[in-house]
C-alpha cells in the first residue's frame, strides 16, 4: 500500500519529486507535512533513493529533537580544532559559513518533529547562513518538518513544499480506487467502497488503506468499524488511529457516499422506465405530485409519483422484477431524501441490477 500511495498516485509522486527538484537546485525546504503522514519511513526511504539516483553527493543526517541550530551545527559538522577557534561576538552562522572544511556544506540536514519556535530558529540560523556564505561554495541543505494545518513560508533559497496544498480529495479517490481492487469483496461493490471510504477517511490516508483492506466490515457498520479500530489498531508510525469524527459528522459522510453513488442509478432506472412506459404514463397525465406540481410531461414525473401511478393500475409490468426493483429504488430514495444512511444489504442490491 506505501509504495502504491507514494509511486502510482500522481500527486503524491508529483509531492516527492518537487523535494528532490528543490534538492537539486540547490535549495533547502519547509516540508509542510500533516500530524500523521501516510508511510513517512517510505517517503524518506524514496527521497534518499532518489538523491542517489540523481547523482546528488550529500549525506541526510537527521535530527530528531529540538535542538539550538548554531550549536548543534558547530558540534556536529566542525572538527574539534575549528570550533575551539569559535569565539562568541560572531554568530554561529556567520562563523559556519566561513568554514571551507566544514561537512555541513556538503550535508543534508533534515530536523524532525520541530515545533514553531524552534523552526523560526531554524530559519534565522539558515537565512545567515546563506547570507554570509560565500556565492562560490558549496552550501549544505536543510529540510525542516512543519507538522500540523499551519503552512510556514520560505524564502529566498528556502522553498516551502507543502502535502495538503499538493494532494486532493481527487488523489484520495484514486488511491481507494485503485486499492480496492484487492479487497474481498464482490465487484459491483468495489466502486461503492472506494467512495465511501474515500469520504469518510480522507484526512487519514493509511485509515483508508486499513478500511479498504477489511472490506464489507467496514462497509456494513462504519460507526463501529471506526470505534473498535481507533482503540486496537496502529498506523506506521506507531500511534493508534483515530477518525476523530463526530457520530453527526461520521453519518453525513456515509450518506453523502449513497447519494452520490445511488442517486444516478435511481435516475437511470426512471428514464429507463418513463422510456419504456412512457404512453401509459401520458394517458394518466397531466397530474399534480405531493408538492402542487403539475406534472404534463412523461419525463418530469419523479419515481415516487411513477410508483402511485403502478400502483393504481395506471401502469402494467409484465415483469415483477421490474416492479419490486420500482419500489425499491423509490424506498431508498424516500429514505435518502431525508437524510438516512441506506443498510449495505439495500446498497448491495441497487449496486448488484
Amino acid at each position: 500500500m506505501d509504495r502504491v500511495w507514494w509511486k502510482q498516485i500522481t500527486k503524491a509522486s508529483t509531492f516527492c519529486q518537487k523535494v528532490i527538484d528543490a534538492l537539486s537546485s540547490e535549495d533547502s525546504i519547509i516540508l509542510n507535512l500533516p500530524v500523521h503522514v501516510p508511510w513517512y519511513s517510505t517517503l524518506t526511504d524514496i527521497i534518499n533513493d532518489a538523491l542517489r539516483d540523481n547523482g546528488i553527493p550529500k549525506i541526510i543526517h537527521y535530527v530528531e529533537n529540538d535542538v539550538k541550530p548554531g550549536e548543534y551545527l558547530l558540534e556536529s559538522f566542525c572538527k574539534k580544532e575549528i570550533r575551539m577557534t569559535y569565539r562568541i561576538g560572531k554568530t554561529h552562522a556567520a562563523f559556519l559559513a566561513e568554514q571551507e572544511s566544514s561537512t555541513l556544506n556538503s550535508s543534508i540536514v533534515w530536523v524532525r518533529l520541530i515545533t514553531p519556535d524552534s523552526l523560526a530558529a531554524w530559519l534565522d540560523f539558515i537565512r545567515e547562513y546563506y547570507r554570509v556564505l560565500p556565492a562560490s561554495r558549496q552550501r549544505g541543505l536543510f529540510i525542516l518538518e512543519n507538522r500540523g494545518d499551519i503552512i510556514a513560508g520560505g524564502g529566498k533559497h528556502i522553498q516551502s513544499i507543502s502535502f495538503s496544498s499538493e494532494i486532493s480529495a481527487y488523489d484520495k479517490y484514486t488511491f481507494c480506487t485503485l486499492i480496492s481492487s484487492t479487497a474481498q469483496v464482490n465487484s459491483s461493490i468495489r466502486p461503492y467502497l472506494a467512495e465511501l471510504v474515500s469520504t469518510v477517511c480522507s484526512d487519514d490516508i493509511e485509515l483508508c488503506a486499513k478500511c479498504v483492506g477489511d472490506g464489507l466490515n467496514f462497509a456494513k457498520d462504519p460507526e463501529g468499524y471506526l470505534e473498535t479500530v481507533s482503540k486496537t489498531e496502529f498506523r506506521s508510525d506507531g500511534s493508534l488511529f483515530d477518525a476523530e469524527l463526530s457520530q453527526e459528522e461520521l453519518r453525513y459522510r456515509v450518506w453523502e457516499s449513497q447519494i452520490r453513488m445511488i442517486f444516478p442509478l435511481i435516475e437511470r432506472f426512471r428514464m429507463q422506465f418513463i422510456k419504456n412506459h412512457r404512453n401509459e404514463i401520458q394517458r394518466q397525465l397531466p397530474i399534480e405530485n405531493n408538492y402542487g406540481d403539475r406534472i404534463e410531461k412523461p419525463e418530469d414525473a419523479e419515481i415516487g409519483l411513477i410508483y402511485y401511478l403502478a400502483s393504481v393500475g395506471g401502469i402494467t409490468m409484465k415483469d415483477p422484477t421490474e416492479a419490486a426493483k420500482l419500489k425499491m429504488l423509490k424506498d431508498a430514495r424516500n429514505e435518502l431524501a431525508h437524510l438516512n444512511m441506506l443498510p449495505l444489504e439495500i446498497v448491495t442490491e441497487i449496486l448488484a441490477n
